[in-house]
């Protein structure tokens, strides 16, 4: 053993001695090469949180994936239903001045067949001032004129009595709910008095008039603040 030169040469307290160091050299070797190689249960923690890791690695991963999808199907959700709640808008303007088209053709039709009015131009026309009234965005001048050409049934830039008051029955006939609207009569747009209403005398009447109404709003506006 490590540390006895000769048993028999020895006393029986040197003896245990020697037998102690002995068993502590032992334990001294034992804890030695414990140290040295990785206890089991650390290797076994080790696995546990790396794959605890990697497991949360996927799931972060996989949540991130399904977060983006479901933002994809979202945004294009979102675009398909606002596209299809623009669509039901124009079709429904689209629908309105259909209406407003056959009822001033049903009025007009005898006129359109006396003057021998080509029917193509006519809907070719119809739809390019639609497309105009539609946007609001439009450049006002260009509604002046697409609101001018519409009752202008012969398409000779003059509006006539018969062609004006042939307009408001069939524009209200498409439009009952503004019946009881005060519309401007014929003589308030024939500045001139010449029996024609031409294009700038129906824009410096709708010029003034817009102006005439935001006086108006203008006061009942300065009157509501003085009260309060």
């Amino acid at each position: 053993m490590r540390g006895c030169w000769s048993i028999a040469s020895l006393t029986p307290v040197l003896l245990v001695a020697c037998l102690a160091e002995s068993v502590k050299a032992q334990v001294y070797e034992q804890q030695q090469y414990q140290q040295q190689r990785p206890r089991p249960e650390f290797r076994d923690i080790g696995r546990k949180d790396s794959g605890r890791f990697w497991g949360m690695m996927k799931t972060g991963a996989v949540g991130a994936l399904a977060s983006w999808s479901f933002g994809q199907l979202y945004y294009r959700w979102q675009a398909k239903r606002l596209k299809q709640a623009h669509q039901k808008k124009s079709d429904k303007l689209i629908a309105s001045y259909q209406q407003r088209k056959e009822a001033i053709v049903a009025q007009f039709g005898e006129a359109y067949q006396a003057l021998e009015v080509n029917a193509d131009y006519v809907d070719s026309l119809i739809a390019q001032l639609e497309g105009i009234l539609q946007h609001p965005e439009t450049d006002p001048n260009k509604r002046k004129v697409a609101e001018f050409k519409l009752p202008d049934a012969n398409n000779d830039n003059k509006i006539s009595r018969a062609e004006f008051e042939a307009y408001l029955r069939s524009y209200f006939a498409a439009h009952p709910e503004l019946a009881d609207v005060e519309y401007p009569s014929f003589d308030d747009f024939d500045l001139d008095g010449s029996g024609l209403v031409s294009f700038a005398e129906w824009k410096q009447f709708i010029e003034e008039l817009e102006k005439k109404q935001l006086e108006e709003e203008r006061l009942a506006g300065g009157a509501k603040g003085s009260r309060m």
